[in-house]
């Protein structure tokens, strides 16, 4: 984008009042009912400085194929896609379509840390999407850089996934409160229900809610499994912990997941869900 365009792209956001003079701190929450900001400690860029990079990024894709593949046995069609977080829906001006890649090259996609979506009357403000991991052929890659070897049978999907952010003064309150959610890897979305088994201290937690209060220190602990014990029939298995948002305080061990007092993260359990369960280990995940 050229100089002029830069100017024009941030004096058309200066007309539309989508700019803070004020560079406040910004505080992310899901533009939803059930919402909760960052805590002040947990500082990102100023809103004015998320929304120029906004639109300067645009939906920028970059790709490396070592090799240009053609249609064929050889070849595997991966297919691109852009989601909100938590709903699965589109996300305006992300990534998508299909690209041709050699099945066991390398390839590498880039995402756009964020996006932009003009206001659309009768609102007044913005919406800018930030980018929280990939799923790439059921594995977890929480860099925009997503860099994978093409599997040698199936299909190859790819989504990024991305987050509405608050770019007004007017973000944040309310109690502080880490917040979960299950996802699939195996099937791209959200999963139904808490992935929480249990919290220390107990009276931080009401089951079978997904937010647990950090008025003090918590240990959240995620299920092993979800909906019972996997048989070989199939089963829903933990895979790993991941945090958005949170202070780099925030720790994670295998199954738990350590928060300090007044932190307000976004934890999301992954698992991998299977139609026919493979014997890992007596006692997986704590295996004996």
């Amino acid at each position: 984008m050229s100089k002029d365009n830069v100017r024009t792209a941030l004096a058309a956001m200066k007309d539309k009042d989508v700019r803070d003079r004020s560079t406040p701190t910004v505080s992310r929450q899901l533009l939803s009912r059930h919402h909760i900001a960052l805590p002040r400690s947990a500082s990102r860029r100023s809103a004015s400085t998320k929304l120029a990079l906004a639109v300067l990024m645009g939906a920028a894709l970059f790709m490396f194929i070592p090799t240009a593949a053609q249609a064929g046995p050889l070849s595997a069609v991966v297919a691109l896609g852009s989601k909100l977080f938590p709903t699965g829906t589109p996300v305006p001006g992300g990534v998508s379509g299909v690209i041709l890649a050699l099945r066991g090259s390398s390839v590498t996609l880039k995402a756009p840390q964020y996006l932009y979506q003009p206001a659309t009357p009768p609102a007044t403000s913005a919406t800018v999407y930030e980018f929280m991991f990939w799923d790439v052929h059921t594995t977890l890659i929480n860099t925009e850089k997503a860099k994978f070897t093409v599997p040698s049978t199936g299909p190859v999907l790819a989504t990024a996934w991305y987050l509405p952010i608050c770019v007004t003064s007017s973000c944040g309150g309310g109690a502080s409160a880490v917040t979960t959610w299950a996802f699939s890897l195996t099937n791209y979305k959200v999963l139904a229900g808490t992935p929480i088994d249990s919290v220390t201290p107990a009276s931080a937690w009401t089951s079978p809610s997904t937010s647990v209060s950090t008025t003090t220190a918590v240990e959240v602990e995620a299920s092993s499994y979800l909906g019972g014990t996997p048989s070989f029939a199939g089963g829903t298995v933990f895979s790993s912990w991941f945090v958005f948002g949170g202070a780099s305080t925030v720790s994670i061990s295998g199954l738990d997941l350590s928060v300090p007092a007044g932190e307000s993260p976004y934890a999301i359990a992954f698992y991998y869900q299977y139609t026919h369960h493979p014997v890992i280990c007596i006692g997986y995940p704590r295996c004996i």
